[in-house]
């Protein structure tokens, strides 16, 4: 658990306006590495099935939606190392992105930004039922589904999750215990260990609260940076917490905070990736930890960068916004980064990657928003 009497330690960059290198971590989406997007349908005529760029090339193959029950085929690209195809999502009708997508290979959720979750025993996805008020991000391992909403944190311990029902409610919005609070991200690292940051409503600043296994503890209420957009686990068990300008790491008694920009910058999506952390976020700012430092990768481009993360270290993805130039975003091959290009079936030019999230060792999802605005998302597996 982390407490608000914490013990700072300040190491603090001057990259004002850019960010920093970051280092290895389950990230947003739960499973093995996360913070990535995902697209509607899959396939699609952009980068998945169909005529255009589909059929077995290295884009995916596959139909318009996915390539049937379980998406399209694919082939391995040769620049990324995976094998990638589009997964379709069954009673997908809404034009909204999926914003959360967690589990492992047999077990996986998602859920669009308008609430709407999904479920996947490793092929194609299944629409449950839809939450009321949208959602910001979701987490799931073990039976356990957690779902932030704006003004709730809802929590499902069975093992069907299948209803509305299922879900118990954590109101941020109560008089009774003095809340006034938004929801804003969720990670884990099981079905004990799950938190959930939120944002006090008038400052906007970070507060943390910690689920494990039975209860939900407020165990900070300044985290100790303002607009949290990310959080993500290390594999020591270290909390990283994305937002306005900074970055910070907590652990059992110690806060580590880092200042990245000056300018009320948002960075975004963070994952730890083979024991390195790292940071997504605007004008192509793609950032690592190295030793006590934030080191950017890369900073200036025209893609806005929603996600991270990767299944090695020599296979990171940073993706966001589509671009003519780099397609989706970056990919770092242990030595540069090189323009993922129209990698992703399904996807392709307006897309977006809200998602990034590894399910296994050998296994990686990307989420998000097709090029026509619908639901998608897209698997590569080695």
């Amino acid at each position: 658990m982390f407490r608000s009497a914490l013990v700072v330690a300040f190491v603090c960059c001057t990259a004002c306006g850019s960010l920093s290198p970051p280092g290895n971590d389950a990230g947003s989406g739960g499973g093995f590495v996360s913070t990535g997007g995902g697209s509607a349908t899959g396939g699609g005529i952009a980068s998945g099935g169909g005529a255009a760029t589909g059929g077995g090339v290295s884009t995916g193959g596959g139909t318009a939606t996915g390539g049937g029950s379980g998406g399209g085929g694919g082939t391995t690209s040769p620049d990324a190392g995976l094998t990638w195809a589009g997964i379709s999502l069954i009673g997908a009708t809404s034009t909204s992105a999926i914003l959360g997508l967690s589990g492992s290979s047999t077990d996986v959720w998602a859920v669009q930004d308008t609430g709407a979750l999904f479920h996947s025993s490793g092929a194609a996805f299944t629409k449950l039922f839809a939450f009321q008020y949208g959602a910001k991000g979701l987490y799931a391992a073990g039976g356990t589904v957690v779902m932030v909403q704006t003004r709730a944190v809802r929590t499902c311990t069975n093992t069907t999750c299948a209803t509305d029902a299922d879900f118990a409610t954590l109101d941020l919005l109560d008089s009774g215990r003095n809340w006034n609070l938004f929801g804003e991200a969720v990670c884990g690292r099981s079905a004990t260990e799950i938190a959930v940051v939120v944002s006090e409503s008038n400052a906007s600043t970070g507060q943390l609260l910690e689920w494990n296994g039975t209860m939900w503890t407020r165990t900070s209420i300044d985290v100790g940076l303002t607009h949290p957009n990310a959080c993500w686990y290390d594999a020591s068990g270290r909390l990283y917490i994305s937002g306005q300008d900074r970055v910070v790491r907590l652990e059992s008694s110690a806060s580590s905070p880092w200042t990245l920009s000056s300018d009320f910058t948002g960075y975004n999506g963070g994952a730890v990736v083979d024991g390195t952390a790292w940071l997504v976020g605007p004008y192509d700012y793609v950032t690592r930890l190295v030793g006590s430092a934030w080191t950017p990768v890369k900073q200036g481009g025209s893609n806005l960068l929603f996600a991270v993360g990767g299944l090695r270290g020599d296979e990171v993805f940073a993706l966001g916004y589509y671009s003519s130039a780099n397609g989706n975003g970056w990919k770092w091959d242990g030595t540069q980064l090189r323009a993922a290009g129209d990698l992703l079936p399904g996807f392709g030019s307006g897309s977006t990657v809200r998602v990034i999230t590894a399910t296994g060792p050998n296994e990686l999802y990307v989420a998000g928003s097709s090029g026509n605005s619908t639901p998608a998302i897209a698997r590569g597996r080695r």
